[in-house]
């Protein structure tokens, strides 16, 4: 029985919205999410409960499963006879072609990534690998989805939290074909809302650097759409079309404003300015900035060796005296220079 999957009160409220969940009929289940068109997902099946008229509705997205289509239709049929009746209908409705009684429902229409206008089947299973370096080996560990099925396409494997409950900061890869995405967290504040130091940013800079070396490579073993997008994103400042890999979601302000905090104030729109790769990378493997750049601490600079970053001729106008000069003075002299100049 169906219904005995749904992770809510039974009988249904008027007004829920449940995602189908499963991909084999033993495992399919309900799961309610918040009832409004942004936790629409074009690759899966959605169950709303109409109040007053006794309708239910059974929403059928665009790239969703020949499986899931079929699990989606007799969740609907069965929410029908547990209601004794007091269920009038069940109504079917495809992705686009929603009747305004349902928007309405829904609260009105709100971007989620729809994939209507896509011309691939996104008929596929995402994968997720786990960075991590521990005693100076980096490695890349595969999240396998628990309920994943042989031979049949698992639209939504991983949940919010295999990101969010990973240790932190994590660096984690989600292949999602035709575009990938480094998904970086946050470091984790002290009590007294300290910043991480400059050592423990500088060894995750160094990991990201080589994250990225190793999913340019992991495309190019894998043989992967022609030229997939790579895209570096950040915890609580995700785009849409990466929040509709995922069966649901919760916004995470508290994370996004962390963020902020690190990177000095500066605020981010969701999903933010998109950056490939490849230019984040570039960024990364910078030698060179100038006074001005370097007073942002840049992601990957030493902190405590800001002046290293300068061109000869950066060096010689900020400090007022050559390299090999700074070099052959005593360190107590170098540091009180350094403060007056601002690379302190």
């Amino acid at each position: 029985d169906l219904s005995s999957g749904i992770n809510a009160e039974w009988p249904l409220r008027p007004g829920e919205m449940f995602i189908v969940r499963g991909e084999c009929e033993e495992e399919v289940h309900l799961h309610q999410v918040a009832a409004s068109t942004a936790s629409l997902r074009s690759r899966a099946c959605f169950v709303v409960v109409a109040p007053g008229n006794g309708e239910v509705f059974v929403w059928v997205g665009a790239k969703a499963t020949s499986h899931s289509r079929q699990f989606a239709i007799t969740a609907g049929n069965n929410i029908l006879d547990n209601y004794n009746g007091a269920v009038a209908s069940v109504t079917k409705v495809e992705e686009q072609c929603e009747p305004a009684r349902f928007i309405m429902l829904l609260g009105g229409r709100e971007d989620y990534g729809s994939l209507v206008g896509s011309d691939e089947s996104h008929h596929y299973t995402p994968r997720m690998f786990i960075f991590t370096s521990t005693s100076g080996v980096f490695k890349a560990d595969e999240v396998l989805c628990p309920h994943r099925v042989p031979n049949r396409d698992t639209q939504y494997p991983f949940i919010q939290s295999d990101l969010y409950d990973a240790n932190q900061p994590a660096l984690i890869l989600v292949d999602a074909k035709y575009q990938l995405w480094l998904w970086q967290g946050w470091f984790e504040s002290s009590s007294e809302g300290e910043r991480t130091t400059g050592s423990s940013r500088q060894h995750f800079a160094q990991n990201k650097k080589v994250a990225m070396e190793t999913i340019n490579e992991y495309v190019e073993l894998m043989m992967l759409a022609e030229n997939p997008k790579v895209y570096p994103i950040e915890a609580g400042n995700e785009p849409t079309e990466f929040i509709a890999l995922f069966p649901f979601w919760t916004d995470r302000e508290d994370i996004k404003q962390q963020f902020t905090r690190d990177q000095g104030g500066i605020h981010k729109t969701k999903g933010g300015r998109r950056t490939s790769i490849n230019t984040a990378y570039r960024l990364l493997t910078r030698t060179e900035y100038t006074l001005e750049e370097l007073k942002q601490k840049p992601e990957g600079v030493d902190p405590s060796k800001l002046e290293e970053y300068l061109s000869e001729e950066e060096f010689k106008k900020v400090l007022g005296i050559t390299r090999e000069e700074f070099k052959a003075m005593k360190k107590w002299k170098q540091v009180t220079l350094k403060q007056q100049k601002g690379l302190y």
